[in-house]
């Protein structure tokens, strides 16, 4: 290991950053951070790397877990609305998989609407627990949100 792989490692940058690039992943980065907080995890468009808190899951419907994410989203049922695809998903591992999915619904109720839903929800794999954190239309505040609350 380089002297530079070990400033890397100490300062919180991937093996072989060059000095002269750090500027350029610390922009990244603070979109990044702006960006998921700003949409409560669910949109992003600067990926830094495996180094952050949230991924996206690049094939949704190849993932293993896509099963478990139709799931869980179709459990927040409260308005019968039934899930047609999921648009696309970030998914957070810590002390248990926290999935923000984006879908889009038809409204049963009205027949005929079709609208996007972010959907946040936990799983933990070691005693099959899952909850639904929040499930709101886009662009609606989420009731629970590790991001808190946006400022107005």
């Amino acid at each position: 290991m380089t002297d530079n792989d070990s400033d890397n490692i100490f300062e919180g940058y991937a093996i072989g950053t060059l000095k002269e690039h750090r500027p350029l992943v610390d922009q990244i980065r603070k979109r990044y951070g702006q960006q998921i907080r700003k949409s409560y995890g669910f949109d992003f468009y600067d990926y830094p790397g495996a180094e952050v808190l949230i991924e996206p899951i690049l094939n949704v419907k190849e993932d293993a877990d896509f099963g478990i994410m139709m799931k869980l989203a179709n459990q927040h049922n409260v308005f019968k609305y039934k899930v047609l695809k999921i648009e696309k998903a970030n998914v957070m591992i810590g002390g248990y998989e926290q999935y923000f999915i984006t879908v889009k619904v038809l409204n049963l109720t009205l027949g005929t609407c079709n609208e996007t839903f972010y959907i946040n929800v936990a799983r933990r794999i070691s005693d099959r627990f899952e909850e639904i954190l929040s499930c709101n239309p886009k662009g609606m505040e989420p009731e629970f949100s590790l991001f808190g609350k946006k400022k107005r």
